[in-house]
């Protein structure tokens, strides 16, 4: 905690480029549902970064939604999504339907969310303290979501500081 002290950083150091974040964000429509072809490919786009504890943003007009871990992502669409084409429309929010293809169980529907604007130390005090894999980055003011740190993201710049 020391090292993070006297760097008077912010969190928005820590959220991914912009390319990145269009990589791990889906913008739900009102429906609630999405394409299991773009999923798929969202899901192929976080296996080739290699980082087992990443998943997607989940948001409706730039509000955060929800989250949904890699891990449980490549379940539903590898185990329960078998039997589904990639035209099928697949359910990440709300209330399932008779036939739907619902994902919306593996959504972590509240995330823990820290302001871009925060001091780095609040970030490694949360991540410390309370064990998460990933917080989700919001907009000062508005509360829109503007990224999202993993641990492993957290722990490359943590040992950056020691040189």
């Amino acid at each position: 905690m020391h090292l993070v002290q006297g760097q008077q950083e912010l969190v928005q150091r820590l959220i991914p480029p912009k390319k990145t974040m269009q990589d791990i964000t889906v913008d739900v429509p009102k429906d609630n549902k999405i394409s299991k072809r773009t999923l798929d490919d969202k899901l192929e786009k976080l296996k080739e970064r290699g980082l087992m504890d990443a998943g997607l943003v989940l948001v409706q007009e730039g509000m955060l939604q929800g989250y949904l871990a890699e891990g449980e992502l490549d379940f539903g669409l590898n185990n329960l999504g078998i039997y589904w084409d990639s035209t099928a429309r697949i359910r990440l929010l709300g209330e399932a339907e008779e036939g739907d293809l619902d994902l919306s169980m593996f959504v972590d529907r509240t995330p823990l969310t820290i302001c871009a604007q925060a001091p780095m130390e609040y970030l490694v005090e949360m991540f410390g303290k309370l064990g998460l894999r990933y917080i989700c980055v919001v907009e000062e003011g508005s509360g829109r979501a503007v990224g999202v740190v993993i641990k492993k993201r957290l722990v490359v710049w943590l040992e950056s500081l020691r040189g």
